[in-house]
This record gives C-alpha cells, structure tokens and sequence, in this order.
C-alpha cells in the first residue's frame, strides 16, 4: 500500500460520513487524507482533477446509485479503484457492483478497520496490476 493514502468518499449522509472516517481513523499504521463529497457531480468532478488512491462510494448519493457512479467514472476514464459501500446488503448489489467495475462491496453494518484497511489493500493491488497488463498489451 502506498506510504500516504488519498481517500475520496462519496457519501450524502453526514451520519455515514462520520462513521466511515472514524473506521478510516482506526486502521493502523496507515496514513491518510481523506476528502468528502456529498454529491455525485461533485464527486465525478473531483476525481477529474485529482488523483485518489481509492474511492469510496455510497450506493445511494442522492438520486443516483453509486453503482451508476463507477460506471459513468469508468466510461470517462476516470481512475479509482472504486469500493461500493451500502447499507443494503443484498447479493444482486453486490454482483452489479462488481459488473460495473468496483473492487468491493462493503457492507456498512460490517465494516470495521481491519475490513477496511484490507479491502483497499486488495483494491489498490489489482487495480495496479491490470494497469500492469493495460500496458504490456500496448
């Protein structure tokens, strides 16, 4: 994992908001800078200007869904990873999560550090190696 993590979370509620920076907080050893939107542009719009070692994202941001999030990031090229977090723990979240190109599905009621700090672990790994064959293919 990278020496410093930049962390965008995607999230319209302050009360999750909260919740997911106190986790973050608790992972050991890690440090990071962790940034909050509370809107889908927005979001969109930070991740065209900077780079972020993972994203967070609510499944609910408002009137859209964060799997509709990763896609619309993905088509514009937009790096992540992307870890989809969501109250709703439901199976079909999960796969459509994962067709759309997130790394993780996370469900809030679990979520601790340890989850957590693995979880973008994992997510950062992969995403480094299929840049790896992104660029051994060109």
């Amino acid at each position: 994992m990278p020496d410093k993590l930049n962390i965008l979370l995607v999230e319209d509620d302050e009360d999750d908001y909260l919740i997911t920076r106190e986790v973050l907080e608790e992972m050991q050893a890690v440090d990071l800078n962790l940034t909050w939107v509370q809107d889908y542009d927005e979001g969109l719009s930070f991740l065209a200007r900077n780079h972020v070692s993972v994203c967070l994202v609510d499944y609910r941001i408002g009137a859209h869904t964060g799997i509709e999030f990763v896609k619309v990031a993905k088509h514009r090229g937009l790096k992540g990873p992307f870890i989809l977090l969501t109250g709703v723990g439901q199976h079909d979240i999960d796969v459509a999560a994962t067709e759309a190109g997130a790394s993780d599905f996370l469900d809030k009621s679990d979520l601790n550090a340890n989850l957590m700090e693995r979880s973008i672990r994992y997510a950062i790994a992969n995403s480094k190696a299929l840049e790896a064959l992104e660029v051994q293919k060109s």
